[in-house]
């Protein structure tokens, strides 16, 4: 245990997490993890997501794995409250809520009841069988919440996966058939919109950081049932994430489409995988986005991931050793480019973002996507990218620009989401119907291309020029941690931010 490379990670961001919860035990929120809720009482509604760190607990619990600092009965009592306090979070057709009050979120709801039936499943006998049946009677109400919802505003492998995982180990403990049903028609959408190339849809494109998330999930559903039949695709999927595991210790550096640079390794570490060796070797040195630099609305379900890669780990289990070839991902728009002196990765979706990263030693960069601002102070930026051709490592890529939305809250739009919430939302087809409109708005390109660009890359050197046509346009002077989109999750802190030349 001495040389497992996740508990330290762990131990030093326990009391971060465990300062997030109630600890007034007369209050009905003891347990609730939503300290702007509770404690600043700044959020009109709790998010729920906090409290699927019963899982993590329950596993350090389970294998003895706790630091000193938390003794085993107060882990307990922890984990029980997080889990009895949800009757108090839960809308009244059994959804819990993330972004907006009464949202019964598909996704929140499906992640926190496969969190907390793993942790009830854990412990079962330290808890007995009456305080079992307790606790699953806390946890009904969600399982029927997910047999009428969905998932509506867009196709997201890991939140079908992570629904699908909460229905599973609910019929593992009840025998709810319906249940099951509902898990196979998740993951057989999965399957029906990935792709041969390894990837599985994020919002229709490949993301890395989310597919290591999604394989998490379908790791753990592949260990408590061999009936969806998960090895091809989770073989296909743990080898295209290879692909993005990058000498210097990053992940992904937000080549994807939903641009992430974090790593979920317990799907990897579970099945023996080879990227677990790459998680092994870097994850102390933040050199991809980890539990040290996560915010908190995501820092439960990397929490949970690092505890599953720590129970999982063996040491000298598995081996590292990178392919050095060059890789055409054609359906995904993902080229990475072996070279003589750097790995050159480019999203030809994204117009040409592309990024170099140095096989030993020297310079590194980053650039965006084709970005600037027209005539009229439009910011425009790429999409919609096509291969023009693709010879002698010499890449043309043709792209449309568009203006680029940056929808920020303001009082007048909370008032209107506020009324939506009171009204509109307790109808679970309109509160859908709202989720599909805003998530339009957010991740959208509106109206007409301005123009349109070719990119040229020499992928020897990493030299870049584009051809502007159809409009007026002044290249971003520092397009540094350029976003062409609203995507919460991207851009989380790592080493090389501030060292990318």
């Amino acid at each position: 245990m001495g040389n497992n490379p996740y508990l330290p990670l762990i131990y030093k961001n326990l009391p971060r997490l465990l300062a997030l919860y109630h600890d007034d035990r007369s209050h009905p929120l003891y347990g609730c993890g939503d300290r702007r809720y509770w404690g600043w009482k700044l959020m009109d509604f709790p998010n729920a997501t906090f409290q699927g760190a019963a899982f993590g607990l329950a596993h350090l619990y389970h294998s003895d794995m706790l630091p000193e600092f938390l003794p085993r009965e107060a882990c307990l009592e922890r984990i029980i409250a997080m889990i009895k306090v949800l009757p108090n979070l839960m809308d009244r057709r059994g959804g819990l809520a993330e972004a907006l009050p009464n949202e019964g979120s598909f996704c929140v709801t499906g992640l926190v009841l496969g969190d907390v039936l793993g942790a009830i499943d854990l412990l079962r006998e330290n808890l007995g069988e009456a305080q079992v049946q307790t606790l699953l009677d806390i946890c009904a109400p969600m399982a029927n919440f997910l047999k009428k919802q969905d998932e509506v505003h867009g196709m997201i492998s890991n939140h079908l996966a992570s629904c699908a995982l909460g229905m599973v180990r609910w019929h593992k403990m009840t025998g709810d058939n319906a249940a099951l049903a509902r898990a196979q028609i998740w993951i057989d959408r999965i399957k029906q919109h990935s792709n041969e190339e390894g990837w599985m849809s994020e919002y229709g494109t490949a993301d890395p950081g989310y597919q290591s998330w999604c394989s998490t999930a379908l790791t753990q559903i592949e260990a408590i049932t061999d009936q969806f039949d998960l090895q091809l695709l989770l073989q296909r999927s743990y080898k295209f994430l290879e692909t993005f595991a990058l000498p210097d210790g990053s992940f992904a550096n937000g080549c994807g489409g939903r641009m992430t640079r974090f790593l979920f390794a317990g799907g990897a570490e579970m099945r023996g995988e080879r990227l677990a060796q790459f998680a092994q070797t870097h994850i102390a040195e933040n050199t991809y986005v980890t539990l040290d630099s996560i915010d908190e609305p995501n820092m439960v379900p990397m929490f949970n991931d690092t505890v599953l890669a720590a129970v999982h780990f063996e040491q000298g289990k598995n081996s590292w050793k990178p392919d050095h070839k060059t890789v055409h991902y054609e359906d995904a728009g993902l080229l990475v480019h072996h070279g003589e002196s750097h790995i050159t990765t480019v999203n030809t979706r994204r117009g040409g973002w592309i990024s170099r990263i140095p096989i030993k030693n020297g310079p590194r960069s980053i650039k965006c996507e084709p970005a600037g601002h027209d005539d009229k102070g439009r910011l425009l930026c790429a999409k919609n990218g096509r291969v023009v051709s693709f010879q002698d490592n010499k890449l043309e890529i043709r792209a449309d620009l568009f203006p680029v939305q940056r929808m920020m809250p303001s009082p007048l739009k909370f008032i209107i989401l506020r009324g939506l919430s009171l009204t509109v939302f307790h109808s679970l087809h309109g509160g859908n119907w709202v989720k599909r409109m805003l998530s339009a708005l957010l991740l959208k390109s509106s109206g007409r291309p301005a123009g349109w660009v070719i990119r040229r890359i020499d992928l020897n050197t990493g030299k870049i020029d584009d051809e502007v046509h159809e409009t007026a346009f002044t290249p971003l002077k520092d397009a540094t941690g350029f976003s062409p989109m609203h995507m919460a999750s991207q851009g989380y802190w790592q080493v090389s931010d501030d060292t990318t030349s």
